[in-house]
């Protein structure tokens, strides 16, 4: 089977021709006024009505779709970083599984032309990555709607991409450097993680700067054991690790430290500061068990420590934008509004360095 060893190519041209006929499709559009949303939706629909259904695999999907549905099943089962994995999954999951379906009858009253009767493994082959770029695609343009509205938007498509991006795309280095470069006037939006009522996860779409509108209860009220705080406790409060914890452990030692406010506003910088309300919720939040805490010499050396003297500069680079996506995600409940405003800023801040330029 040396043939497999042509899979890259395949996948890359077929999805060069994706790229050209969706570019082309968006260019087209514009110039005659289609919003944004409706282009991609345009665009998707023709994907799929010349593109998917036209495909091989979908004329006999009786025969072959399962052969599909195999092969994407079986590729997270190889480690990619040793072997292949698509050329390991080719060589035996999806060949055993076509051999399978071509003892499959003919379906009665369906038309089955040369293609189907004169079919090879290797022509398979070629076709079943195809399709895997078709679906991807069709898959994606509305997964990653924000980015392709920006491309639309500035009429850019240098850059354009479909690419499988981790989380939202909003959060993409690519979606913040296109964004930035046209809008310097505009603040970067950061898409937040959160799960809704039906447990799927969703993403709402903040700012920096944005005020949440979540009224403020009194002490008293906020914090009664009534049945919406003890799933607030459950889900967000015990589930919050030692290190998330000091992190905001952290943020209250900067609201309340003196020096820290007299700095800013000797450079006339607004201070952070919070209300009675929010310090109260964070004292009890934070109860940091370490068993150091009273040894002067091994305190020191603890990550308790380090992250209160320190904070986010404790975590690594590559993991700030996680660490802090996670801890709002587990606050998201428990109504800590300016220090949810005060952590987004430093998410924020964190985005923004990545797309920085290097001197």
């Amino acid at each position: 089977m040396e043939f497999l060893d042509n899979h890259f190519e395949i996948t890359n041209t077929e999805l060069q021709i994706l790229i050209d006929f969706t570019v082309n499709s968006f260019k087209t559009n514009f110039e005659i006024g289609i919003s944004e949303v409706e282009v991609i939706d345009i665009t998707r629909r023709r994907i799929w009505d010349e593109v998917i259904e036209t495909s091989f695999i979908n004329k006999y999907k009786d025969h072959f779709e399962e052969a599909y549905r195999i092969y994407r099943l079986s590729i997270p089962k190889y480690n990619n970083d040793r072997v292949d994995a698509v050329k390991s999954v080719l060589k035996k999951e999806a060949h055993e599984e076509f051999l399978k379906r071509l003892k499959i009858n003919k379906v009665p009253n369906y038309i089955y032309d040369e293609d189907f009767d004169n079919i090879t493994y290797e022509t398979f082959v070629a076709h079943l990555l195809k399709y895997d770029v078709y679906q991807k695609c069709y898959y994606r343009l509305s997964a990653n709607m924000d980015l392709y509205k920006l491309f639309y938007e500035t009429e850019d498509y240098k850059e354009f991409t479909f690419e499988d991006f981790k989380g939202h795309v909003v959060n993409s280095t690519l979606f913040r450097k296109i964004f930035s470069e046209y809008y310097p006037n505009k603040t970067i939006p950061i898409a937040v993680k959160r799960i809704d009522d039906y447990q799927n996860i969703v993403y709402d779409l903040v700012y920096d700067d944005e005020e949440l509108n979540i009224p403020i209860a009194n002490p008293r009220a906020s914090f009664q054991k009534d049945n919406n705080f003890k799933m607030d406790i459950k889900n967000d409060i015990y589930e919050l690790d030692n290190t998330q914890r000091s992190f905001l452990f952290h943020v209250m030692c900067k609201a309340l430290s003196e020096n820290s406010v007299a700095k800013q506003v000797e450079k006339n910088d607004k201070s952070f500061n919070l209300p009675a309300t929010e310090l109260c919720k964070l004292s009890i939040i934070v109860d940091v068990q370490n068993k150091y805490t009273f040894d002067s010499i091994k305190y020191r050396d603890s990550d308790h420590y380090k992250i209160l003297r320190i904070g986010i500069e404790f975590v690594e680079k590559k993991d700030r934008i996680y660490f802090i996506q996670t801890l709002l995600e587990k606050i998201k409940d428990l109504k800590l509004i300016k220090t949810t405003i005060y952590i987004k800023a430093i998410l924020n801040k964190e985005h923004n360095n990545l797309i920085k330029p290097k001197n």
